[in-house]
């Protein structure tokens, strides 16, 4: 009995030890898993604002664009561009700004 109650004792350490890195790595992981949560949340608005800010320049492209056609009649309204260019150049901006849609921007945007 003695025998037993001395490997006890002596091996008291080995839970406790196994307990507190358990602790430690579970710390270490939800400390690591926070930054990298913030990390990804500032690129995330980063990325939210640059894409609402080039969704709002293009709607204004566009409709400068739309608007200068109808100023300007003819084959070639910019020397140099045909009307059938700027037809073009319209078309792939509403694709643009329909793959674009998705977005929620705030203050009247898209």
């Amino acid at each position: 009995m003695k025998q037993l109650t001395r490997e006890i004792i002596h091996d008291w350490w080995k839970p406790v030890s196994f307990w507190l890195l358990t602790l430690a790595l579970v710390l270490g992981f939800s400390i690591t898993n926070g930054r990298t949560q913030r990390a990804l949340e500032k690129v995330a608005v980063e990325t939210h604002t640059a894409l609402c800010t080039l969704n709002n320049d293009l709607e204004r492209r566009l409709e400068d664009t739309v608007r200068y056609l109808e100023r300007h009649p003819g084959k070639e309204p910019i020397p140099g561009i045909s009307r059938a260019d700027l037809r073009r150049s319209i078309q792939n901006q509403r694709d643009t700004l329909d793959a674009l849609s998705v977005l929620e921007c705030e203050g009247g945007e898209s």
